[in-house]
Order: structure tokens, then sequence, then C-alpha cells
């Protein structure tokens, strides 16, 4: 009989709450155009090549965000979503969100008119 060894317990970093809080304001751009956010545990294993994406279920619009994924991974994800959607936001809504991620959003031509 062989004794495997323990697996060793992954140690979960707390989350940052300002981060937190912007994923947060993200998931609501997306809420006030129709989308549902969701982080869920994907599923990963032997034959499975999942990651974070969009679906519709039925009339429902959904995206769905690895929740193991780090923080900024998520965030970054829900950005190129933004880009990808192109949606127009608000001024208000691109006031709301930091400067490093409105660049990302505005375009330069989209500034000048």
């Amino acid at each position: 009989m062989k004794i495997l060894p323990r697996r060793k317990k992954k140690i979960r970093l707390p989350k940052d709450s300002k981060k937190e809080s912007l994923f947060r304001l993200l998931r609501d751009l997306f809420s006030a155009r129709g989308y549902e956010v969701r982080r869920e545990k994907l599923k990963q294993g032997h034959g499975f090549r999942v990651s974070s994406g969009q679906c519709r279920l039925r009339d429902d619009r959904l995206i769905f965000v690895d929740q193991r994924l780090a923080q900024d991974d998520q965030i970054d994800f829900l950005v190129s979503q933004l880009q990808v959607q192109e949606f127009t936001l608000l001024d208000e809504e691109l006031e709301s969100l930091p400067v490093h991620i409105r660049s990302r959003l505005v375009s330069p031509l989209s500034e000048v008119a």
C-alpha cells in the first residue's frame, strides 16, 4: 500500500476592497445594459477548457467570470468585454471609473468630438 502525500491547501489572499468595488461598478454597468455578471468556479479538469465569457440562456444575457482568477484578471476581463460590446458609456459612468480604465474605453477620436 502506497501512502500519498497530502495536498497542500492553497492560501487564499484577502480580496482588495478597492478592486472589489471596481468589479461591482463594472458589474453594474453591465446590469444597466441588460447583462448579468456572475462569478462562478468554472469547470476544470481532464478534457475541459473553460474560460470566462458570455452566453445567452433563453432571453438572458450572461457573462461568467471565473472566480479563481486574480481580481486584476477579473477586472481586465470585464473591461475587455465592455470594449467588445462597444457600449456607449454616459459621462457620469466614465467619471466613476479610474483613469487607467477610462483611457482603455475612450478612444482618442471620441474625446476630440
